[in-house]
Formats: structure tokens, C-alpha cells, sequence
């Protein structure tokens, strides 16, 4: 098997050693690519604002409220072709989780840590910008996964699956 030449870490994300830089701030705004760069190749920690996490949190409270009064667009429908299917509101817990998982299938390679790192802080700084709705504990499980580097594993997404993977299973 020969490697392609995107396997590789790019030199600007690998992880390098070097003395500790100050925790970086995140507040959903500032965030720049010399900071990703810099949490993703040297795993410079995070801190969450308060700031920001007091407006995640009005967030969440708004589209709660919002959920009482209408449909919400993945809260309270379905996403994409089901976005005018509505969820019972005693289905509102697994939903979430559903949603979560349908969005959550590659099968390419993984990606490298240094990515995975920079992607996840990136989802965590937009989060922190608080147009999502999502519950402050959110935010807070992201910042703790980057500090603790429990990093999920990240697949790469190719634009055709070699054959053996677009085979259905016991389809020959």
C-alpha cells in the first residue's frame, strides 16, 4: 500500500516542543490562524472566556424558550429532507444524539492529532460566538477534551470510497 501524499502532517500543524505559551482565550471572535496553528502543533491550552460562556448560555435559554413557542429548525424538526418532520416532545432527549450520530460517518483515513486538535477548536470557538444554542456544558466538554487531549478520531473525507467500502454488506 503506498502512502498518498495528504497522509503526511503538514509541517505547519505538527506537533513541535517547545516552552509553554499562556493559555489562549477563547471568546467566539478573536481566534486566529496563528492560534490554531499554535494549539494545534505545540498543544497550547485553551481557557473559555466567561464572557462567552454567559452568552452560550443566554443562547441556550433563548432557543429553549423558542422551542416552546414554534418549531425549531434541529431542535424541534429534523434536519435537511426532515427538517418539516416535527420530534415528539418526548423524544427531544434522543434526538440530539441521533442527529449527532447520522452527521458522524467517514471512512477515509484518520486525520492526524495536530488536525484533530484544530478542527475541535475551531467547533469550540464557533460555539463560543453563541448562535448555536447548544448548552454551556458543551463548551466546557470541548475545552476539557482539548486540555486532557481526549481527541475523537477524525476520518478524512475522500470523494470516492474505494470499492471495498461502497459495498453493501453480504452483497458479494
Amino acid at each position: 500500500m503506498t502512502a498518498d501524499p495528504g497522509d503526511e502532517v503538514p509541517a505547519t500543524l505538527a506537533m513541535r516542543p517547545g516552552p509553554p505559551e499562556p493559555a489562549l482565550p477563547l471568546d467566539g471572535g478573536t481566534l486566529t490562524c496563528r492560534d490554531i496553528t499554535a494549539v494545534a502543533r505545540s498543544a497550547r491550552a485553551v481557557t473559555v472566556d466567561p464572557a462567552a460562556r454567559h452568552r452560550v448560555a443566554a443562547a441556550h435559554a433563548s432557543a429553549e424558550r423558542a422551542a416552546l413557542q414554534r418549531p425549531v429548525y434541529g431542535r424541534t424538526t429534523g434536519v435537511g429532507a426532515q427538517r418539516h418532520e416535527d420530534v415528539r416532545a418526548a423524544d427531544l432527549a434522543g434526538h440530539g444524539r441521533r442527529l449527532l450520530r447520522s452527521h458522524a460517518a467517514c471512512i477515509g483515513p484518520l486525520e492526524p492529532p495536530a488536525t484533530v486538535r484544530a478542527t475541535v477548536l475551531v467547533r469550540l470557538n464557533q460555539l463560543l460566538a453563541a448562535g448555536s444554542g447548544v448548552r454551556p456544558e458543551v463548551v466546557d466538554a470541548l475545552a476539557q477534551a482539548l486540555a486532557q487531549g481526549a481527541l475523537p478520531e477524525l476520518h478524512r473525507w475522500e470523494r470516492s470510497a474505494p470499492a471495498t467500502y461502497r459495498r453493501w454488506p453480504n452483497s458479494g
